[in-house]
């Protein structure tokens, strides 16, 4: 397993795969690690309440949690499926330059954070999909849920579908869109238990809830600081 980056897919869109992102960003910067965040296939802009980004996930990586080190390959236009969006703009995909970004950026930082568009199986081209990004990028793969009810099917089939295409998984997180929702209800933490029961893949904790940043303790105090400190180690 190379533990020199982390691929960050999610069970769907809109389950909190960039804040999680951003989470490991501030961890890794707490540790004193330079970290790249790489989003290969960037479509649409991004938007966090009435505010608009742009240029997407990456723009508001930089702008929001406030890291320098962001890069995409392809940036579309369109809010949709990358192998939709592709079509739109009479694009053809590649995965010649994100392997050849990838073996460039490994000799300049210590970490990727690599996120993915939408979950696992979301289509690429009319033959891949992110199932194939994750196996070239050959980072294990970091499943990101919501906290709540729904979460058990929907974290349970992405992680089945990894394991039977012997994909790499660092474990599964739950990331707060709403306060509080991911540590003081009994049903985030009996959906932890049930899936990490069933599927023997680690919980690796919640995302808190951002606003205006996270604080110390939850940088220090979190499961993924000790994850990542074992994967740089190694």
């Amino acid at each position: 397993m190379n533990t020199n980056g982390l691929f960050i897919t999610g069970t769907g869109t809109d389950v909190g795969k960039t804040f999680a992102s951003g989470f490991i960003l501030s961890l890794l910067k707490s540790l004193g690690r330079r970290a790249l965040y790489y989003k290969p296939i960037q479509c649409g802009h991004a938007r966090l309440g009435d505010h608009e980004y742009p240029e997407g996930d990456s723009q508001l990586i930089h702008e929001l949690i406030g890291h320098a080190d962001v890069t995409n390959t392809w940036r579309l236009r369109s809010p949709s499926s990358p192998h939709l969006a592709f079509a739109f703009e009479g694009l053809h995909f590649d995965m010649q330059p994100i392997q050849e970004k990838l073996v460039s950026s490994r000799k300049h930082f210590d970490f990727i954070v690599m996120e993915g568009a939408g979950g696992i199986r979301v289509p690429i081209s009319d033959k891949l999909e992110m199932t194939d990004l994750a196996r070239t990028c050959s980072f294990p793969v970091l499943v990101v849920a919501e906290p709540g009810l729904g979460t058990i099917n929907h974290t349970l089939l992405t992680l089945e579908h990894l394991s039977s295409h012997r994909i790499p998984v660092a474990g599964f997180i739950f990331c707060e869109t709403k306060p509080g929702e991911g540590t003081r209800d009994a049903l985030a933490a009996d959906n932890a238990h049930v899936i990490q029961a069933r599927t023997g893949m680690p919980f690796l904790g919640t995302v808190p809830f951002w606003k205006d940043g996270w604080s110390f303790n939850a940088l220090q105090d979190h499961p993924l600081r000790e994850f990542l400190q074992r994967s740089i180690r190694s």
